[in-house]
């Protein structure tokens, strides 16, 4: 699994980010010559667009999350930590 703050992970989302809009030009240039709108078509639609506002977002996250480093690892993002931490008094 690739590390949250990983340069591997904020290419890889920046691609896709940039690749679904081009896709869902493409698919949707297609559906219009064939000027047939089924129920599939119209979802299919839908989902990247919804895709394309979700990476756009997911890749805002990561590059902000890189900068100022809000979360360290995916542990850290989820709050499922590994370590406990002690608490003592000192007699106050």
């Amino acid at each position: 699994m690739m590390e949250l703050t990983s340069t591997t992970l904020l290419v890889v989302v920046a691609l896709l980010a940039a690749a679904v809009p081009i896709l869902a030009v493409i698919l949707w240039r297609r559906s219009v010559r064939l000027r047939r709108a089924s129920a599939g078509r119209t979802m299919a639609r839908w989902l990247l667009l919804v895709a394309g506002q979700l990476l756009a977002v997911a890749l805002t996250f990561l590059v902000v999350n890189n900068q100022y480093a809000f979360y360290t690892s995916w542990s850290d993002l989820f709050g499922a930590s590994t370590s406990s931490a002690r608490v003592s008094s000192q007699g106050r």
